[in-house]
């Protein structure tokens, strides 16, 4: 397995919320370098707004921040975000986890085949390897 691992916010939402895909992430997150794209951030503040309130959030993504992780802010990272966004119907966040987890050489971290990565899979390969907790034993 890949030692550098790009976490998607469907992972973290399952890692924080203490499921069992989120004791899956759990274990790869003790055993390989952990990078999170910065929109990730946002998107695992607001789900967990959402689903427990703002302190948990808060809290949460304090967690995140102060964690062994490392926050993809260049713009290198943006450039190729936006490239991929450009030619690809996925979302801005799922583009800053493909965009990192090339920069890095890495591989991508989602809690399961997401129907929009799915097709892009299907129609136009995205050239980086995947890991999805619901088929990890």
């Amino acid at each position: 397995m890949n030692d550098r691992l790009v976490i998607d916010t469907s992972a973290w939402v399952e890692f924080f919320l203490g499921t069992d895909l989120g004791e899956k992430l759990r274990d790869l997150l003790s055993k390989n370098e952990i990078y999170i794209p910065f929109p990730t951030l946002t998107e695992v503040y607001y789900i967990l707004c959402r689903l427990r309130g703002r302190t948990f959030a808060a809290k949460t993504l304090g967690k995140v921040v102060k964690s062994k992780g490392h926050i993809g802010t260049s713009i290198s990272l943006a450039v190729e975000m936006g490239k991929i966004k450009c030619h690809r119907t996925i979302s801005l966040a799922d583009a800053g986890v493909i965009a990192l987890t090339r920069l890095k050489e890495g591989a991508a971290v989602f809690k399961k085949k997401e129907r929009e990565i799915k097709q892009e899979m299907e129609e136009q390969p995205l050239s980086i390897p995947f890991i999805f907790l619901e088929d990890l034993e």
